[in-house]
Parts: structure tokens; C-alpha cells; sequence
């Protein structure tokens, strides 16, 4: 991760080193992001988005700079990229207007467009599929936290997902930027509420939101944040838009029927005992482990640098292993199946800008050991909660 700045004073007119490079396509209101600007590059035709936000005075721009110098720090796989930002003064009769733009990586495809295309077509999810969602958005959501950051509006529409060319199927998936509505996660929410919106906040959350104004109860904004995963998860899972039921008047809660959403999805892909116990837990159900009977499936990512001998200039090589162990009914040995698939990442600097170009390797080797060890299937989701708790928020 790249070093975080903060409180650093606003320059008047700072220019993203490459953003001489960019044109201005079209402008357009994006429902994840509202009102951007998508621009590409004049050689290579990268698409990214731009940002820009105004102000009428230099504290409000400072507070922003500073907000987006630290977000500008936060560099991992699984949260959208920031690119850079820039500054601009225009300077009026009677006032002066302060800008700030800042440039990301554009996702033009997501989590609820691709649930709703599926839906159509009456083809679901498979578990491989929402473990690779489940798994890159707990990661991207623990750097989020780890760095005193909260997202507060994880749904399905703001988790971007990449698919594999051949196959279809969702290889990543990453966190994407509230950039329509930066105000405060409770405020947020009831803007929702009013809008008749989905939700898919927690009930300390929802309580929150309908507690008198003397009597607010506390809430843990991170935990919010891992519930709003496992509700996306239950959604895009099952299909099964009636989990929205589960928030009744007064800031009741269902909690029944919540566990009943769990016991569909575990039906749907009890298979995978880590993807069903991993949304038990960011749902905090305090209920029994999915029973692990025939089949168990793990996943584990090996990061390289790779220098090629050809003076090429290096990259980051990422080797994604799938161990499978499967059993036949009344035996007691277990074969493990371990297959590997790589992920190329190529990032050159030239007097252009930055090219990022990401390659999925079709060469995959499998291996078939039978008697293997089956190791636990203890979920990281655990391990990400306790983390969460390092940093309690108490609402807002």
C-alpha cells in the first residue's frame, strides 16, 4: 500500500501528472457514482472516470483534499483504483469557485447488473463464482477498516466484478467508491428509506436510523459494513428478493426470517461450506457450521514479481489454487483435486502515463492426490469481524 498523506496544504492549480493524456468522452450520471465525466486514453484507449466535486470556500475544499489524499493512499486489488486528483480556482465578480477532480479506474459492470442479466435468463450464481465476491470484498473492506475508513453503503451495485473471457464466470471482484453521496452512513440510509430503496444495513443500523433523536443506540459502522456484504450475498445467493422483508416498522428487526434466507443459500450452495459459514458470520448468525459431507473447496492467492530475461519489464504474476476435496458416499478417504489458474499484471510507465493491462492465463494445471489430508474449513470472515472491532464506531 502506498504511503497515506494527510493535512497537506491545497495547492491552487494541481494537475494528475497523466491527465494530459486523457480526453473527455461524454459526461453522464452513473447510478453508482452519479454525475462523472468517462474519459480515454489517446493511444491506448484505457477508459477511467473522473469526479468533480466544487466548493465555495477553501475549509470545505481542505477537508475534501484531504479525505481524497488519504483514499488516494489506499491502493489494493479489491478497492477501486484511484488514480490521482487534480485542483482548479475560478475566480468570479462576486465569488470564487474551488474544484477538486479526482480519477479512477472505471468498472462498467457490477454485481446487480450482472445478477439482473443472470435473472432474466433464470441462471444463478455457482458458488465458485460468490466465494471469488465474498472473498475479495471481506479483503478489500479489512484494508478499508484496518486505515480508520468505513464504506457504509456496500451493496450489490457497488461491488465491481471482472469475468473471465472464455468461461463467464466472475474471476475478481472489488469495492467501489461512494462518490454520489459522501454524507454520513446513517443519513445515507435514510435518504434510502425515504427513496423506498433496497436496504441492506444492519439492525443495530436500521435501529439507529428509527431511534428517537435522544435515545440513539450505538452501532459498529465496520460491522455494518460486513452485514451489508452478507445481505448482497443472500440477494444475488438465492434470488430472493423478499429478504428485504426482514425490516419491519419502528426499526424492528426479523431475525427469523434472516436465518431462513441463510438456511436457502446454504441449500443452494451448502457445497461450499466456507462461502455458507463465511455469510453466517457477516451476518452474525450464531448458527451450527454448514456439515461438510462430500465435497470441501478451498482457495488460496500467490503473489510474484517475475522479471523476464528478455528485457521485457517485469510483472506481478498471481497464481489463484483451488484445492477440492471430494469423497463418494460411505468412504472414508478423501482425493484432493488442486487446480491453478494465473492472473497477468503488467504495469508500464511511459512518457504517456500509466498502462495497466491485466491477462488471464488460460494454461491451468491440475493435480489428483488421492487420501489427502482435508484440512478446517474455519472461516477468515472470523478473523476479519475481530479486526472490525479493533476500530467501533458509535454511529453517525
Amino acid at each position: 500500500m502506498s504511503q497515506i498523506k494527510t493535512n497537506t496544504p491545497v495547492p491552487d492549480n494541481q494537475k494528475w501528472k497523466d491527465e494530459q493524456f486523457f480526453r473527455v468522452l461524454r459526461k453522464k450520471h452513473d447510478r453508482r457514482f452519479g454525475e462523472i465525466s468517462i474519459l480515454s486514453h489517446q493511444e491506448t484507449n484505457q477508459k477511467i472516470f473522473m469526479k468533480e466535486r466544487r466548493f465555495n470556500d477553501k475549509a470545505s475544499l481542505q477537508e475534501a483534499y484531504n479525505q481524497a489524499n488519504i483514499r488516494l493512499g489506499l491502493q489494493h486489488p479489491n478497492i477501486l483504483r484511484m488514480l490521482g486528483l487534480s485542483t482548479s480556482i475560478e475566480k468570479g465578480l462576486c465569488s470564487t469557485t474551488f474544484f477538486l477532480r479526482t480519477f479512477f479506474v472505471y468498472f462498467d459492470n457490477d454485481l446487480r447488473s450482472e445478477f439482473a442479466k443472470r435473472l432474466a435468463k433464470k441462471r444463478m450464481f455457482n458458488d465458485m463464482e460468490l466465494q471469488v465476491v465474498s472473498d475479495n470484498i471481506q479483503m478489500g473492506l479489512l484494508e478499508t477498516h484496518v486505515n480508520g475508513l468505513i464504506h457504509g453503503d456496500v451493496r450489490p451495485e457497488m461491488i465491481g466484478i471482472m469475468k473471465d473471457e472464455k468461461s463467464r464466470q466472475v474471476v475478481q471482484a472489488v469495492l467501489l467508491d461512494r462518490l454520489s453521496d459522501n454524507s454520513q452512513p446513517s443519513k445515507l440510509q435514510t435518504t434510502r428509506m425515504i427513496n423506498k430503496q433496497p436496504l441492506f444495513i444492519s439492525p443495530e443500523l436500521y435501529k439507529y436510523i428509527n431511534a428517537k433523536e435522544k435515545s440513539k443506540p450505538i452501532y459498529g459502522r465496520q460491522k455494518n459494513d460486513l452485514f451489508s456484504l452478507g445481505m448482497s450475498l443472500l440477494l444475488v445467493g438465492t434470488g430472493n428478493k423478499k429478504i428485504q422483508q426482514v425490516y419491519l416498522s419502528k426499526g424492528d428487526f426479523d431475525r427469523k426470517l434472516l436465518a431462513n434466507s441463510s438456511n436457502q443459500f446454504a441449500r443452494t450452495h451448502g457445497m461450499n461450506a466456507h462461502l455458507c459459514n463465511s455469510v453466517n458470520d457477516y451476518l452474525g448468525l450464531q448458527m451450527s457450521p454448514v456439515p461438510i459431507e462430500e465435497r470441501r473447496v478451498m482457495e488460496s492467492v500467490e503473489k510474484t514479481v517475475v522479471t523476464p530475461s528478455n528485457g521485457q519489464p517485469p510483472y506481478q504474476q498471481v497464481k489463484v489454487r483451488n484445492a477440492e476435496f471430494v469423497r463418494k458416499k460411505g468412504e472414508e478417504n478423501w482425493a484432493r483435486i488442486t487446480s491453478w489458474k494465473t492472473i497477468k499484471t503488467t504495469v508500464e510507465e511511459t512518457d504517456k502515463g500509466e498502462i495497466v493491462q491485466h491477462e488471464i492465463l488460460g494454461k491451468q494445471e491440475t493435480e489428483v492426490i488421492v487420501n489427502a489430508p482435508v484440512p478446517g474449513t474455519r472461516s477468515l470472515a472470523l478473523i476479519f469481524r475481530k479486526a472490525a472491532q479493533c476500530f467501533p464506531g458509535k454511529g453517525g
